[in-house]
């Protein structure tokens, strides 16, 4: 599925204006200080002898210039564009003192002609300018002119030079140059010569292209074009990118970033030759190779690729990067139709080359070139293709479809250039669209840019400020402004004659043209009337204007209309310098409600006395907004709100359909409504897209995407294929990608089974193959057989039924009476041990041999050949053993020498042949013999001492024992040597030295024996018989004969023949054809015509002749029946007198004969040797025969046998003649010499010599030949470095050169090493791999890439590397942990560690020595899933009771009850530190304490960056120290922390302490007092502040006066209370390990050391406080607080530090002795507890039993921690941990239940004293009121009267 084709990314693209008018190229001489530019100098105007560059300076100013004088005359420069015309603007001051004619000529020039820019002549009085304010107070004669003029017809050339040319005979006269602009107007980019910009202006083409109709088209080799550079084969990588039309236009988002394979040949390395590709094998045609082809031009590609091969690149690439651009060559062999290549992007078909019967044919890329090459057989093709990037690592690759191993492809030079959304971007909104630029570049306009330009505020463009505004006009605000663009500001100039002394309406000032200036611009207005077109509300104007040189004058402007009132003035003054700025005015006129077409503009300098040279003015920064209405708006208000709309419009948000955005159109101005993409629903623009018309599709960056696994066909989304992964159709042919999880790879788009794999046709997924030796993913093994004891069984692992623990078919450990032979992982059972056990048959304990039993087998005795339980069955007959009985005995006298029995056994009874009863004895003719040994022989004998025995002898003339004769004895016809008579090595039957009988092939002659030639036995000095005696035969006269035709025959294999033959396996035959008449030959016409009279060198004729003589027909005319003709043959057709008039199929008529078709195709036998479809010559068949390449000399069957040796030679491989390299260095190498070498390679391989016809391998012969050998060390031997192979072995290096012996070193190879740092049952395991040396990479890889880590056990796990010393191409000592977390329960699980090979390398170069370690992690501790779920679960009540307590205590302090708080802030410290006791917890209890420490001051640390503080002042990384008290800990935590990081939270708390303490001294001072009483005297009537003010006082100074009072006596001490568990394990855990390497650590140890005192300080005065004899209760309050009286009752505090004291100090100080911990922990609980129950020391009853309780429950649960030391399963570990979790939760729960009661009861209290409070108020309410009081009156008086 193509899913961007280049033209769609294009619009990412600016418009750039290839065919602009006027182009500025240079610009000289515009700064302050200037410098050459690449203008020269001269001496003279004729003579062109260089000179310095000549610039001066004016002494009024700063300000230099390029200086002409008499001497210096001459200064030009080159320009190198293809223009027609060109512009030239510059600055030129006239300076003269003597009266002398001086002439200045500007001239263009052309190889061919010539233009005058400028000239004059002139003296003295024409310069009529003072230059005392401007250059020089030296000079009264001086004129500032500016100079512009237009150099047209450049079109004959693309070069020009501008040159100045000053003659003077005055030697005080000058020119001064500055300020120098040319523009040139440049021609098409297609255009070679022009005379216009369009690309119908071309007068000639490029490359001999011919014109027409005025355009020129590029060659197809150069198809792009570049504006003034031309034709070019391709666009520059940087900042350049293609248009539609094939114009290189500039884009700066665009930029080169990798290039691989650019050189002819590709580097030998140890790594792959193709990296940082990978090469993609294709599982169905596995090959192993370098993978690197040589073309026939010598050019190295990236190849041999076939079938489905290919290579993938895993690109890292900026954030910003959002597509690419990748050109490559590729080589392509052999294509056949249908065949393709495909690029893909992250699995994603993005371009492909497809083959067709007759060319290539591309889908979404560019041909750049394509050439035949190797003689037609391959292609050379070069691509460019750009598609967009979704992510930042996206991967590419290049894969094959390839049908037949025939095929191949290749490439290389590979060029890959990133696209940004824009230049200098760091993050992107979309494609085109930037969100925040790079460090040092704002956003402006879609671009990233280091400087705002003028026209915009804050990065906003003026235009940008307000919706649908537009420039009218923009200039004056750098060098950028051609001359019809500066006439374009004003329509009139009101006073020219007083202005414009320059000659010109503008100036260059401070690198700006601007609107006036020096000499221009004095007294007088420009006015332009601008018309604005469409509908507006508002124009806004912005101009600056600059004041310069003693301007005296005013500024005014009119804007608006003529009527408009006039604005101003500005006054401005001061400055005498040249081009000196002495008042500068940004001004913004905005004209609101401004609608009219006509917008008039004037711009007024006036002066009261007008002087041109004393004053100036100027415009710069000029700026023309219009804020027009919104779009489709006809007419609008001030505010830019619609009042009448275009028709069928009524509203701005009902303009557009959903499916439609609106557009505008710069050349018309005017918006459209245009709609979306097909399948978008909503868009913002053409290219962005909102939503999609369905959810089929997905945005990704603005574009709709079909979702995974289905591909788009028109609107819809079509889902893959069920095999299909990708695809780009719905079938099961049409796959882009596989799932891997079916083990389906692709096979020429087809997801096909993988090897090892089969497909049952029901299910998607293949089935693995059992058997076929092939092991796949869900196979442990597959070793081909059923035997079930071999390690693998029906392929999965399985040991013997002796293993105890097996792993991978592996045995680790073996059953009791068993032992492990670890090299195999087999048990054997252990012979010695007194056991019978599987295959033994005994053990009696011993080793002895002989007793029956040896090693473990029931034995025979010796000479047994089977053994059946200790019965012989068969005995060694061979060497003269025989069984009998049960017993194996020799028999002497059967001819075999029993060893140990018998001396001897001739096997006979003759006791005087040496051998006698088996036993030595002497011959008969021994007169003594003694033990074999004859002492004494008889006459005739001499005793021979090698044998001792009596030996004839012979010459004696003593003719005895086996003696024939004596050579002084015999006849002259006999022969007699070594006494024995001797006749013809062939005689069979000699007597008395005459032979009577030959052998066979031999006759009797003179008793001699001779030779038979020809009776067929080939014997003698006979090389060959044949039987019959033949000259043309191959044997004759019994030597090797060559038949004729042979002119060199060597041992009857004829190497050359003569004229007229060909060798054909070492026979000369004929050559029919050549038109030799040889031997067997009739005739030769050298055709292959039948029928013509000769046909196969013999005679022939047509078929119906009936007599045919040496190839002519003989007619008998008298004859009936031979004039009847049949027709020719293949003929199908014919005519009287055998004429044929139509041919069979596959021939054609010639000469009324039917001949072969020869081109067809279709080889005719015994017509045609070949036909290859075409007559091309050179080619093996021409004209239909065979035919050998140029060069060849004796051809036979398309097989060149030799070639013409002056020019070629014969490759014997390929049987065709190479073309000799005529400047090679030797030339002296003889040609059979080099035959003789290819001969040999073909006849006995590669690097091998052929010596007396035996093939010698060269490996070891001390010559080292590159090509074939790594190494040869002159022998081969291996172990010594160079293996027998010449492979340089592992850890050796060797220095080898081409030709010499190489030298080998043995350099120990580095080695990984992997330890494990957890405990082996953690269910997170920590392990560290180091190297044993300095190691570096290869190549840039991540390491991730290169180690592969494998859990051998089926298993759910979490793997992270961290790097802790990351390994680059620099040497280092690289470091990683391993943390591997298990997800579920599992037993012995080994690690596999994978490394790439030949990456890794130490200084010497040496790879790694191991590639692959095992380690056994044991066996980890993993909480089932329901486990997990129960500890959440409890995790959260105990942080609620926690926080609760928090909270209840928090409320409690501030309600003044601090014993609650802190009781409770030491329990959960105490607690807090149980985690470090060095027990293995299982996992749920080790979880469940680390949620002690979640109430801490981490957050607040974290806030402030304290930790980032602390490593800074360590040098950016913060510390760790290896300490005995974090053993099997490397990495940083809080037991091998420096001190200070551990004790930042008390330095905090201390900090916070003194703050508090001066917050409360600065609320109760009198300063406060002063303010308050000063705000009450003026506030006096507002109750409400005085309420406040009383509030303040009562309850918060009072509050902190009394805390200020008591934070000595009281506060410090709380605060060491709070800080102490902390400070003491901090204190303890850096002692005694004090450094001072550095600073840091010298501060640290210092802190720790004095924080240590300070702590033995404390402790050692606790007693002396509260046992004093003269307690002072105020100073130590703390001490007595809440505590009650008695002696022992009052040491509650102190107890307390103690306790906390001891309770750390065992927790550091024992780390390693768990058990300890436990014990003394326990310990102190209980003394503690005694004292709490037996003393009761607190005042609060309810903090008393929360303290018992406490300590009660540690001391349980300390003291059952030593459960964990022993050795239980893991259920019951995990019970022991959920009782102690029960413990844990009961310590916060009987805490809390006592706050809640407590403050409950509090409550119930308060509620109490509320109510008795409000009765008696009632009852005080009810006696103190006054009418009350006169009704008892009233009653007391009533009853007076009635007793009265």
């Amino acid at each position: 599925m193509i899913l961007f084709s280049k033209e769609f990314i294009l619009f990412l693209i600016l418009s750039f204006h290839v065919t602009a008018n006027w182009r500025l190229i240079d610009y000289s001489f515009t700064d302050t200080f200037i410098d050459d530019n690449n203008w020269k100098m001269f001496g003279s105007c004729t003579s062109y002898l260089p000179i310095l560059f000549n610039r001066k300076s004016c002494p009024q100013n700063s300000q230099t210039y390029a200086s002409l004088i008499r001497y210096n005359q001459y200064m030009e420069k080159t320009f190198n564009y293809k223009c027609f015309s060109a512009q030239v603007v510059f600055d030129v001051f006239f300076f003269e003192i003597d009266n002398v004619a001086s002439h200045l000529l500007v001239k263009s020039q052309t190889p061919s002609d010539s233009q005058i820019i400028y000239g004059r002549n002139y003296l003295q009085n024409d310069l009529s300018q003072n230059s005392q304010n401007i250059c020089n107070n030296f000079f009264t004669y001086f004129q500032l002119l500016t100079i512009t003029n237009t150099i047209y017809d450049l079109n004959t050339e693309n070069q020009f030079l501008i040159n100045f040319c000053f003659k003077t005979y005055s030697l005080f006269s000058e020119i001064g140059i500055r300020n120098v602009l040319i523009y040139v107007n440049p021609c098409h980019p297609t255009c070679l010569k022009c005379n216009g910009p369009l690309k119908t202006n071309c007068l000639t083409c490029f490359d001999g292209q011919v014109v027409s109709g005025g355009q020129c088209q590029c060659i197809s080799e150069q198809q792009f074009s570049e504006t003034f550079i031309g034709c070019r084969q391709e666009c520059n990588r940087d900042y350049s990118i293609a248009r539609n039309d094939k114009i290189c236009v500039q884009d700066y988002r665009i930029k080169s970033l990798f290039t691989f394979f650019q050189n002819q040949a590709i580097p030998i390395s140890n790594d792959n030759r193709y990296s940082p590709f990978i090469f993609i094998t294709d599982i169905f045609h596995p090959k192993n190779s370098d993978l690197i082809y040589k073309d026939c031009r010598a050019y190295d590609f990236i190849g041999e690729l076939q079938f489905n091969e290919g290579m993938l690149y895993q690109m890292k690439l900026q954030d910003s990067a959002k597509f690419l651009r990748i050109r490559l060559t590729f080589y392509l062999s052999n294509l056949q139709g249908s065949s393709k290549i495909e690029i893909l992007n992250d699995n994603q078909i993005q371009s492909r080359i497809i083959k067709t019967t007759t060319d290539l044919q591309y889908e979404n890329l560019n041909e750049i070139f394509k050439q035949s090459i190797c003689g037609g057989s391959s292609i050379l093709l070069r691509i460019e293709m750009i598609f967009k990037v979704f992510n930042s690592n996206p991967t590419i690759k290049i894969q094959g479809q390839l049908q037949q191993a025939s095929e191949f492809w290749g490439f290389n030079n590979v060029t890959i250039d990133i696209g940004l959304c824009q230049q200098n971007c760091k993050i992107c909104q979309d494609f085109s669209k930037c969100a925040q630029c790079e460090t040092g570049y704002q956003l402006y306009r879609n671009q990233c840019v280091q400087n705002c330009p003028i026209h915009s505020i804050n990065c906003v463009d003026y235009e940008d400020s307000i919706p649908y505004s537009r420039y009218l006009a923009k200039g004056f605000y750098n060098l950028n402004m051609t001359l019809d663009e500066i006439d374009s500001f004003y329509d009139t100039v009101t006073n020219p004659t007083g202005n414009f002394a320059t000659n010109q309406k503008f100036s260059i000032l401070n690198y700006k043209i601007v609107l006036g200036g020096l000499l221009v611009w004095n007294d007088g207005s420009y006015i332009k009337t601008w018309t604005i077109q469409k509908p507006h509300y508002r124009v806004s104007i912005y101009f600056n204007v600059i004041y310069g040189n003693r301007y005296t004058g005013q500024f005014y402007y009119r804007i608006g209309t003529t009527s408009s009132a006039l604005q101003g003035p500005y006054s401005g003054g001061g400055g005498s310098l040249f081009y000196q700025i002495s008042f500068q005015s940004t001004n913004k006129i905005s004209l609101d409600n401004f609608i009219s077409d006509n917008l008039y503009i004037e711009l007024l300098c006036k002066t009261s006395t007008p002087n041109i040279n004393e004053g100036f003015c100027a415009i710069s920064d000029y700026f023309i907004v219009v804020h027009y209405c919104p779009p489709f708006c006809q007419s609008c208000d001030g505010s830019g709100v619609c009042l009448v709309w275009e028709t069928s419009h009524t509203s701005l948000s009902s303009d557009c359909q959903s499916n439609q955005y609106l557009n505008f159109d710069q050349q018309t101005e005017t918006y459209s409504c245009k709609y979306c993409d097909q399948i978008c629903r909503t868009c913002l623009s053409e290219d962005e897209c909102q939503q999609c018309i369905s959810d089929q599709f997905q945005v990704i960056n603005g574009i709709c995407q079909c979702k995974p696994s289905s591909f788009r066909q028109g609107t819809l989304c079509l889902q893959c294929n069920r095999y299909c992964e990708n695809c780009f159709g719905i079938t099961q042919y049409d796959c882009v990608s596989c799932i891997k999880e079916f083990h389906r790879s692709i096979q020429y788009n087809q997801c096909l089974c993988q090897p090892g794999y089969y497909d049952d046709g029901i299910n998607l997924p293949c089935l693995p193959i059992c058997g076929d030796e092939i092991v796949v993913e869900e196979e442990d093994c597959d070793d081909g057989n059923d035997d079930p004891f071999d390690g693998c069984d029906q392929c999965q692992f399985k040991c013997q039924e002796e293993c105890k623990r097996c792993h991978s078919g592996k045995c680790y450990q073996c059953k009791d009476k068993y032992q492990l032979v670890e090299s195999i992982y087999i048990c054997k059972p252990i012979c010695g041990d007194l056991a019978i056990v599987k295959n033994e048959q005994c053990d009696d304990g011993n080793s002895n041999a002989l007793d029956g039993c040896h090693n473990c087998q029931l034995q025979c005795y010796n000479h047994c050949l089977k053994c059946n339980l200790g019965i012989c069955e068969k005995c060694d007959e061979i060497n003269g053993w025989y069984l009998t009985g049960a017993n194996c005995e020799f028999v002497c006298g059967d001819g075999i020498v029993a060893q140990g029995q018998e001396l001897c056994d001739d096997s006979n009874s003759n006791p005087f042949d040496l051998c006698n009863n088996c036993q030595y004895g002497c011959s008969q003719y021994c007169l003594h013999c003694q033990n074999g040994d004859c002492l004494k022989c008889a006459i005739g004998f001499k005793y021979d001492y090698y044998t001792r025995q009596c030996a004839q002898i012979c010459g004696d003339n003593l003719i005895v024992e086996n003696e024939q004769c004596e050579d002084q004895m015999v006849s002259y016809l006999a022969q007699c040597q070594n006494c024995q008579f001797k006749c013809h090595p062939n005689c069979i039957v000699c007597k008395f030295g005459q032979c009577q009988q030959c052998s066979i092939g031999y006759f009797l002659i003179d008793h001699q024996c001779k030779e038979i030639c020809g009776d067929g036995l080939t014997i003698g000095t006979e090389v060959c018989d044949t039987s019959i005696n033949d000259l043309n035969s191959n044997c004759y006269g019994c030597n090797y004969n060559c038949i004729s035709g042979c002119l060199i025959c060597n041992q009857g294999i004829c190497q050359i023949c003569q004229d007229g033959y060909f060798l054909d396996q070492f026979l000369c035959k004929p050559t029919c054809g050549d038109q030799l008449i040889v031997e067997s030959e009739l005739c030769d016409d050298g055709n292959l015509i039948p029928y013509d009279g000769c046909d196969g060198c013999n005679f022939s004729c047509e078929i119906s002749c009936s007599l045919c003589e040496f190839g002519k027909c003989i007619y008998n005319n008298d004859d009936p029946i031979s004039s009847t003709f049949d027709c020719t043959p293949n003929c199908k057709l014919c005519e009287q007198q055998n004429i044929c008039s139509d041919c069979e199929e596959y021939f054609q008529l010639i000469n009324n004969h039917c001949v072969p078709v020869c081109g067809d195709g279709i080889i005719i036998e015994g017509l045609e040797e070949c036909d290859d479809g075409n007559n091309l010559p050179d080619d093996g068949c021409y004209l239909c025969q065979f035919q050998c390449s140029n060069g060849c000399v004796d051809c036979q069957q398309s097989q060149c046998k030799k070639c013409d040796d002056v020019y070629y030679t014969l490759d014997i491989q390929t049987a065709k003649c190479l073309e000799k390299i005529q400047d090679q260095t030797d030339t002296n190498v003889d040609p059979s010499i080099l035959e003789q070498q290819q001969y040999t390679v073909l006849r006995c391989g590669e690097n091998q010599l052929l010596v007396d016809n035996i093939c010698v391998n060269q490996c070891g012969n001390g010559i080292l030949i590159n090509q074939y050998e790594e190494c040869d060390d002159g022998n081969r031997i291996g172990g010594d470095g160079c293996s027998s192979f010449c492979n340089i072995e592992n850890s050796y290096k060797c220095v080898n050169q081409e030709g010499s012996l190489s030298q080998c070193t043995f350099i120990r190879s580095p080695e990984f090493v992997i330890n494990i740092l957890s405990d082996k049952m953690n269910s997170t395991q920590i392990l560290e791999l180091t190297f044993t040396q300095d190691v570096r990479l290869q190549t840039e890889i991540k390491f991730d890439e290169l180690v592969f880590f494998t859990i051998a056990t089926q298993t759910q796990y979490l793997l992270t590397i961290s790097h802790i010393q990351n390994i680059s191409t620099h040497l280092s000592s690289p470091k990683y942990q391993i943390s591997i977390e298990f997800l579920e329960p599992i037993k012995d699980p080994i690690l596999q560690v994978d490394i790439e090979r030949s990456i890794i390398q130490n200084q010497f170069e040496q790879d790694l020595q191991d590639y692959q370690k095992t380690i056994l992690l044991g066996t980890p501790f993993v909480l089932p899933e329901s486990s997990k779920q129960q500890l959440t679960s409890i995790v959260e009540i105990n942080d609620v009771m926690m926080y609760t307590m928090v909270s209840v205590s928090s409320l409690a302090l501030l309600t003044g009850n601090a014993v609650m708080f802190f009781n409770l802030l030491d329990l959960l410290q105490s607690l807090s530190y149980i985690k470090f006791m060095q027990y293995q917890f299982p996992p749920h209890l080790k979880e469940f304490l680390d949620t002690y420490t979640k109430v801490s001051l981490q957050p607040i640390m974290n806030y402030f960056q304290v930790d980032q503080l602390l490593a800074n002042l360590n040098g950016g990384t913060l510390p760790y120290q290896v300490s005995n008290k974090s053993p099997q800990k490397p990495t940083a935590n809080a037991l091998n922390q420096f001190y200070l990081i551990n004790a930042k939270s008390c330095y905090f708390s201390v900090l916070a302490s003194i703050l508090t303490y001066l917050i409360y001294c600065v609320i109760v001072s009198d300063s406060v007092q002063k303010i308050l009483f000063k705000f009450y005297n003026e506030k006096n009537p507002n109750s409400k502040i005085l309420k406040c003010i009383d509030f303040f006082q009562e309850k918060i100074q009072k509050k902190c006066l009394k805390l200020k009072f008591e934070y000595f006596s009281l506060g410090i001490f709380k605060l060491y209370q709070a800080i102490l568990h902390q400070l003491i394990f901090s204190t303890l855990l850096q002692f005694p390990n004090y450094q001072f390497n550095s600073a840091f650590e010298i501060f640290n140890s210092i802190n720790a050391m004095m924080g240590l005192l300070f702590v033995c300080f404390v402790a050692f005065n606790l007693f002396t406080i509260t046992s004093a004899e003269i307690k002072d209760l105020r100073k130590w309050k703390y001490f007595y607080f809440e505590s009650k009286t008695s002696f022992w009752q009052v040491q509650c505090k102190s107890f307390q530090i103690y306790r906390v004291l001891f309770y750390i100090m065992i927790i550091v100080q024992l780390m390693n002795y768990p058990e300890a911990q436990s014990i003394l922990l326990s310990m102190l609980s209980f003394f503690y507890l005694i004292y709490l129950i037996k003393y009761k020391p607190l005042q609060s009853q309810y903090e008393l039993r929360k303290l018992i309780c406490r300590e009660l429950l540690v001391m349980l649960i300390t003291g059952t921690f030593l459960i964990y030391s022993f050795d239980f399963s893991q259920d019951s570990y995990m019970l022991f941990g959920w009782v102690h979790i029960g413990m844990f939760c009961s310590i916060l729960a009987s805490n809390l239940f006592i706050d809640i009661y407590v403050q409950i009861h509090k409550i119930y209290d308060s509620y109490q004293q509320k109510k008795i409070k409000d009765k008696n108020e009632q009852e005080r309410k009810y006696f103190y009121n006054q009418l009350q009081n006169f009704l008892v009156n009233d009653q007391n008086y009533t009853l007076q009267n009635r007793h009265n």
